[in-house]
């Protein structure tokens, strides 16, 4: 069950195998897709409420007002990047899903939709965290809900990792090349990152003649009390457009 793109013919025939008519392919197909977008509707909702309860917890505040919707996380941010407002957004967009104890965000609310659609898996893998496709539909869900908060005229927004990045200072190469490392180490498969650090990403201008925008990384910690953060440094970092 793809997540992030359209089924296609070679995906049918690998799952079901070989031998199958035209017909029957197309069916599946558009079975399937459709059966993906259920799921990651329903996942968007899950993660939007508890999105909604997170900012209940932290006191957000937008205009002077405690927050109530959904939207207003994302006025809030617009308008409040000061480091005890980054700490309440992070808290709202990742707390709930980093670290040892929400590591199994995804596959209990992969359990949840299973119940309540009644359904099971014909076969389960004996690697606890090789996700199945309910549960990656549902990662791909909450991706969505907090790129709904990034306001992409301002173009700044928090970011756990530093992949894909380029054009980095020194001090933050070295730190994508250590999670390179990390996994490589674990056989090319995704490894946990330090729940503690994170990076506040500034777009400061763009410039579409060169195809380049400008953008600055602040590396953030995370406090225990999780109503502060302290900053590292800044970086610039040039991105191709």
């Amino acid at each position: 069950m793809p997540c992030r793109r359209n089924v296609n013919v070679e995906h049918v025939v690998r799952v079901f195998g070989t031998g199958l008519t035209e017909t029957y392919i197309a069916n599946m197909i558009e079975e399937i897709n459709k059966e993906s977008l259920a799921v990651v509707t329903w996942g968007r909702k899950q993660v939007q409420q508890k999105m909604m309860m997170a900012m209940t917890r932290v006191g957000l505040k937008v205009g002077g007002r405690n927050a109530k919707l959904f939207t207003d996380i994302k006025d809030s941010w617009r308008l409040d990047t000061s480091e005890p407002n980054i700490a309440r957004i992070y808290e709202i967009c990742y707390g709930d899903y980093e670290g040892e104890k929400a590591k199994t965000w995804s596959l209990n609310l992969e359990a949840k939709y299973m119940w309540e659609m009644r359904l099971e898996y014909n076969s389960k893998s004996k690697n606890m965290r090789e996700k199945g496709g309910i549960e990656m539909c549902i990662t791909k869900a909450k991706v969505d809900m907090v790129n709904k908060v990034w306001s992409k005229k301002a173009g700044t927004s928090l970011v756990l990792s530093l992949k894909g990045e380029t054009g980095l200072p020194a001090e933050m190469v070295a730190e994508r090349k250590r999670e390179k490392v990390m996994i490589e180490k674990n056989e090319g498969k995704a490894c946990r990152r330090d729940g503690a650090i994170f990076y506040l990403k500034i777009k400061v201008r763009k410039m579409t003649n060169e195809g380049w925008s400008v953008c600055h990384f602040r590396r953030l910690t995370k406090c225990s009390n999780r109503h502060a953060c302290r900053k590292k440094e800044y970086g610039k970092c040039f991105t191709r457009v």
